[in-house]
This record gives structure tokens, C-alpha cells and sequence, in this order.
């Protein structure tokens, strides 16, 4: 590349596209990182890691080259957030634990707390809880932690369960020719403590109602999801299926 960066993966169309690592060599903030994961139309999208030159670390979900979904950001200083992003951002539910091993867990916004939340001290005490806005605690209350415990989940852990539900998506290549573009539909899954499957909901529509229904049937099939890596299993996810993924 003229800029001196470097890519080596796969391409469609003669842009980025498919798997690949990204490394950054040219005379800018980011020289010295690289990303390692999926591309599309020349951008980050789906599932990778980014990893600094400083030590850092962002493993998990992208889209159009921003981080966008479930993510697992290790910081040079030794802080570590496991949640939720948006728009490149921490926004949405997560834990955001400090290197000295405070822990904030709740909702975020542009990387604050701002929603419901609990500050946990390092020995596991609850310090605070209540409505946050920027960080700061502007109602005291009693959030349950249980609450929060069940619907955070590792960046990995969306991959695995996409793996275990695509395998059951059945949709035929004359539906596929009917369907314009690429379209999501949105689906929201409760789960027991065991893992089983107890309700399957659509909460966005594709514009195709035979890809929705497929969807909804692949989960359904499904029955059950394995545990994260700490062992738990969320009790609301949301899972965005694309028929040309």
C-alpha cells in the first residue's frame, strides 16, 4: 500500500474482504498495530482483534471499521472492559474493571456510566449502586446484581453460539435469489440457567419474512447454548442473521 501499511488475507471485488490481518506501518498514531479478524468492502467487520503497539487489546465484533457489538478491551494500564459497544465506543451493558480491581458494572454510555449501576471495592464489596450519569451517582438505590450477571457475556462467546445455530439454518438458493441485498433480522433469545432456549422472539424484521422465519427456526433447533468462559450463560441475547453471511 502507498501509505506503507500492509494487508495479507482475502479480497473480493479487489478490496478487503473475507479473513485477513491489517498491519499499520505507516507515520501515524496507529504504526505498530495490527488487526486480525474479518473484513468487508475494504473495512473491519465481524469478528477479530485488534491489537496495539502499546499492549492493548480489543477482541471482539466490528462493523464498517468501528467496534459495534460484544467486546473484550484489555488496556495497556491494566484496566479490562467486557461489554458492550457502539458507534467505536463503550455504550450498553458491561464491566469495566480497573487494574487495582475496582469493578463498574452496569449501563455506559461513551464510556462513562450513565443507567443503572453498581461499584463493586476490589474485595468484592458492594461500594455503591443506583443511577449513574457520567460516572457520577446521582440516585442512590439498590440494584440487584443478579440483574447485570446474567446478560454480559466474553467477546468469543457470540462466535461460538453463531457457529452452533448457522449449521441449522436451512434456506434455499431460489429464497436467496428473492431477497434484495443483504438484510438482518434481528432475533431475542431467553435462556435458563441451564441454557436451554426458552423463547425465541423476532424484534427486527429483515423485509423478507421467509429469511426471519428461517432464522427463528435455526434457533429454535438449536434447543440449547453451551456456557461462556466463566462458566455462565447469559439470560437475554439478541442475534442479528444475515442470509448472505
Amino acid at each position: 500500500m502507498s501509505n506503507g501499511n500492509k494487508y495479507v488475507g482475502e479480497f473480493k471485488d479487489s478490496m478487503m474482504h473475507g479473513q485477513g490481518t491489517f498491519y499499520f506501518h505507516g507515520n501515524d498514531k496507529f504504526k505498530g498495530d495490527r488487526y486480525v479478524g474479518e473484513f468487508k468492502d475494504d473495512k473491519r467487520h465481524g469478528q477479530g482483534t485488534y491489537i496495539s503497539s502499546n499492549g492493548g487489546k480489543f477482541i471482539g465484533e466490528f462493523k464498517d471499521g468501528q467496534r459495534n457489538g460484544q467486546g473484550t478491551h484489555t488496556y495497556a494500564d491494566g484496566n479490562k472492559y467486557i461489554g458492550e459497544y457502539k458507534d467505536n465506543n463503550i455504550n450498553g451493558q458491561g464491566t469495566y474493571t480497573w487494574a487495582n480491581g475496582d469493578r463498574d458494572v452496569g449501563e455506559f454510555k461513551d464510556g462513562k456510566l450513565s443507567g443503572r449501576g453498581i461499584k463493586y471495592s476490589a474485595n468484592g464489596t458492594i461500594a455503591e449502586s443506583g443511577i449513574y450519569q457520567n460516572d457520577v451517582l446521582v440516585t442512590s438505590q439498590f440494584i440487584d446484581p443478579n440483574s447485570f450477571a446474567r446478560t454480559t457475556h466474553s467477546a468469543s462467546y457470540i462466535g461460538r453460539l453463531r457457529a452452533k445455530i448457522k449449521p441449522n439454518i436451512t434456506f434455499s438458493d431460489s429464497l436467496l435469489k428473492a431477497v434484495e441485498g443483504n438484510p438482518s433480522a434481528e432475533v431475542e433469545v431467553t435462556c435458563s440457567p441451564s441454557g436451554k432456549i426458552e423463547s425465541a422472539t423476532l424484534i427486527k424484521s429483515s423485509g423478507s419474512s421467509d429469511w426471519d422465519q428461517a432464522a427463528l427456526n435455526a434457533v429454535r433447533k438449536t434447543e440449547a447454548l453451551p456456557r461462556d468462559i466463566d462458566g455462565n450463560i447469559p439470560s437475554r441475547l439478541v442475534f442479528s442473521f444475515r442470509p448472505r453471511d
